[in-house]
């Protein structure tokens, strides 16, 4: 049985395709939430980095190598592409930090790193914790929102293609024409991947956007303020925005582009998250606020103490 018998094929092209748009934006304003007009949280460099980018091991040696480089405590051989431990220097580090700082007493180009230099679990503990920190702010989505919203998007796409897949059937048993409407069908579902997939599978909450953009904002405030070209921190903020938000870290570190997400599928983190002890994290949650701590500090005065072991 045809749905809709009464209504010509192409008065239901036209339906049927209003229909399905009206629901893709109703479907993507429930997807957003409520917490659009949320405040932006303050957030460090740490923070950031786990908001903006998925774990990786090596991604994170990147970037805290990166850190090194920005406080002075490692200098670059530009004709060896290796960079040293800077010996005058004495600053704190963090647990974390120190494990990186390790492997540069000798001589070392970051494209040569091999994941079986560090312990994983420890740099897992740590990017984790963090992250659960995040989820417990609003700022990353925790596992009920991230079913909620499956679950909604399911809902939804099942109410936008029963009526037109159900025509289509009727169509086929009458031998009426239906390419038109297949296509129809195939337009819909890629806009629907394109749209409201892609809200699902973000993994931060508008919350943890806005979040995001008022820490670039901020940055890009003090690298653009004329005002603070005298202060000694600029090239601190400069190096540190080209790995936080830049893309020219990359050649200087000379490794090939990383996988960076702020909007991945965050099933990974579950599946992820099981993986390491949870010895590991407690032991690394004193790494997460000391490094926050370290990145803050280093922010305004550009060092933090001594002993850089």
């Amino acid at each position: 049985m045809r749905f809709l018998p009464f209504i010509n094929g192409k008065l239901f092209l036209v339906i049927y395709g209003i229909y399905a748009v009206a629901l893709i934006i109703l479907l993507s304003k429930k997807l957003k939430g409520n917490d659009e007009y949320y405040v932006a949280a303050g957030l460090d460099e740490v923070q950031y980095y786990v908001l903006d980018n998925k774990y990786s091991l090596e991604n994170m040696f990147y970037y805290i190598t990166y850190r090194l480089y920005a406080k002075r405590i490692l200098l670059k051989d530009e004709e060896e592409k290796t960079f040293y431990v800077n010996k005058s220097v004495s600053i704190y580090l963090s647990s974390i930090e120190k494990k990186v700082y390790h492997l540069y007493l000798e001589k070392f180009a970051p494209k040569d790193f091999k994941s079986s230099m560090l312990n994983e679990n420890q740099f897992k503990g740590y990017y984790y914790s963090i992250y659960n920190e995040l989820i417990t702010k609003g700022l990353i989505k925790d596992s009920d929102m991230i079913k909620k919203n499956k679950s909604t998007l399911k809902m939804g796409m099942l109410i936008i293609f029963i009526p037109g897949v159900w025509r289509l059937i009727g169509g086929i048993e009458s031998n009426m024409p239906v390419t038109a409407l297949i296509i129809e069908i195939i337009v819909t579902f890629v806009i629907i991947r394109a749209v409201l997939s892609s809200l699902v599978n973000d993994n931060l909450t508008n919350k943890g956007h806005a979040s995001k953009r008022a820490f670039e904002k901020q940055y890009n405030s003090i690298i653009n303020d004329s005002d603070s070209s005298s202060n000694s921190n600029v090239g601190y903020a400069n190096t540190m925005q080209e790995f936080l938000i830049g893309a020219a870290w990359m050649n200087f570190l000379g490794v090939n582009n990383i996988y960076r997400n702020s909007g991945s599928d965050t099933s990974t983190f579950f599946d992820n998250d099981s993986s390491f002890d949870s010895s590991d994290s407690s032991s690394d949650s004193s790494d997460s606020s000391d490094s926050g701590s370290s990145c803050s500090a280093c922010s305004s005065c550009g060092g933090c103490g001594s002993g850089g072991d």
